[in-house]
């Protein structure tokens, strides 16, 4: 089927209008297929997405993905793709926008994403049709969570544009190198984050002993790299979020730890806020304790 989608000529055609020297990587959703170029760089960007019949961008029809790389973000319904059709098919209520309103959401035990059930209050849909263009992410918060559904038994061609937030970038090398790491320990973390950027958080079932292996590394060398790692590049396979969880598993067996260094990262701002304060509230649900030096 995937390769149905991509060998019709409209999305050949969307691929070689957005992305003119065609250095694209073509990335797997559970419900959606995720088009961007390798070569993306500045402060906006663009992705293609097909969504399967009844298809959805999120994890599941339930769930909210949160956009936190994004300052706004604009999505263009392009048209249903069929057989025998060189250009997309027009179609009225093709796509559902399901959104809260604000970022002030109730999230998830282990990652940053809302669920429908935990926030009906400021929870919307609206309905858009071929052709139209709906700012699906504001600088208002409005959006910043959202989900969007095929609602017809045709893939459906989306063109999704982003002007991203101006943010730090990642610099994993320096953060190593400030530790006394042994060659394997070295490796081991190296392999880890480029893992997460071939792989996003499909590493959780391709590598678990990857996974594992590297939180076994001591705590305070490992936190503040993971905490580094949330200025990951974003290309539509969740890699900051896919830290944010190994984050999680650290505090399992280390919380104290793993607060201290998200509180100093917090007055710091050594990563974006967003999953620095989420994180923080998951540990410390009724009271953030202040950081205190360690020796």
């Amino acid at each position: 089927m995937l390769q149905n989608f991509f060998n019709h000529e409209a999305v050949k055609k969307l691929v070689k209008k957005t992305f003119p020297k065609n250095d694209v990587e073509t990335i797997e959703r559970p419900h959606s297929y995720v088009i961007w170029s390798r070569q993306e760089n500045g402060n906006s960007t663009a992705r293609i997405i097909v969504l399967p019949p009844h298809g959805c961008t999120a994890n599941n029809f339930k769930e909210l993905s949160s956009h936190e790389e994004a300052r706004k973000a604009k999505v263009v319904v392009v048209g249903t793709l069929r057989d025998g059709k060189k250009n997309p098919s027009l179609i009225k209520n093709c796509l559902l926008f399901s959104y809260l309103t604000s970022r002030g959401a109730i999230t998830e035990a282990g990652v940053p994403y809302a669920l429908i059930s935990d926030n009906k209050n400021i929870h919307k849909e609206k309905i858009l049709s071929s052709k139209q263009t709906l700012y699906v992410v504001k600088e208002n918060g409005e959006g910043f969570y959202h989900n969007l559904i095929n609602t017809t038994d045709e893939p459906l061609l989306l063109l999704l544009t982003k002007e991203l937030k101006s943010g730090k970038q990642m610099d994993i090398a320096k953060r190593v190198d400030e530790f006394s790491l042994s060659v394997s320990d070295k490796k081991l973390i190296l392999e880890l984050i480029t893992a997460i950027q071939q792989h996003g958080d499909e590493l959780f079932a391709l590598d678990g002993d990857l996974i594992n292996k590297a939180l076994n590394i001591e705590a305070d060398i490992l936190v503040p790299i993971l905490i580094e790692a949330l200025n990951i590049h974003e290309t539509g396979k969740h890699e900051p979020c896919t830290v944010y969880a190994l984050i999680l598993k650290m505090a399992k067996t280390n919380k104290e730890i793993v607060v201290e260094y998200l509180n100093r990262a917090i007055g710091d701002h050594i990563a974006p806020q967003y999953y620095l304060t989420e994180l923080a509230k998951k540990l410390t649900p009724t009271e953030r304790p202040q950081s205190s030096p360690r020796k």
